[in-house]
């Protein structure tokens, strides 16, 4: 989850379930404009804390990069989600992939890439 999205989703965090942080700033419009403040970081770390949920932040720069560009930001985290929460025990990651794969075919290689390496990233807590 994005940081200010994150402020807006903990309350529905489950005591000891898995909360996913992606670092990634993305300011909405009213913060563009100056008219609202972004969450700094601790502030939003905090509060997934004190929900008692288990914290897996993934930072920014995690995201790596193939043939000089990045990756999808949205497979690497839905692939860090397989690694490092119980997602994994529900769904198979492997077809998972295969799914991936299947819908944007141009972008197998890549979507692959992506995908295995948030497979193989640890959060921090």
């Amino acid at each position: 989850m994005e940081r200010s999205e994150a402020l807006k989703g903990v309350r529905y965090a489950r005591p000891e379930g898995d909360f996913l942080l992606y670092g990634h700033v993305w300011e909405p419009t009213a913060v563009m404009l100056g008219e609202a403040a972004y969450p700094p970081l601790e502030s939003v770390l905090e509060a997934i804390r004190v929900s008692n949920a288990r914290l897996v932040y993934l930072a920014p720069k995690e995201l790596p990069e193939i043939d000089g560009a990045y990756v999808a930001a949205n497979v690497f985290v839905l692939g860090a989600a397989f690694g490092n929460t119980r997602l994994g025990e529900v769904l198979s990651a492997h077809e998972m992939i295969e799914v991936v794969q299947a819908r944007w075919p141009h972008r197998a290689k890549h979507n692959a890439a992506a995908f295995d390496a948030g497979l193989r990233v640890r959060g921090t807590s």
